[in-house]
């Protein structure tokens, strides 16, 4: 299972647990979803899948 770590605005740290998966090109990106405890705001960020760039020949 992926988490990622987050700081919210009001400072408390969130452990997102929660993602969509979806492409864009050759490009598998994340999207995690989740709501702070404290102050009960929605965040999301996003984070792309390391293996699609060591994958791509242009690159290197």
């Amino acid at each position: 299972m992926k988490v990622t770590k987050i700081k919210c605005h009001c400072g408390a740290t969130l452990i997102l647990v929660k993602y969509l998966m979806h492409l864009e090109g050759s490009l598998t990106f994340r999207d995690y979803y989740g709501t702070c405890p404290v102050c009960g705001k929605e965040n999301e960020t996003r984070d792309l899948n390391e293996d699609d760039i060591t994958d791509q020949e242009y690159l290197f």
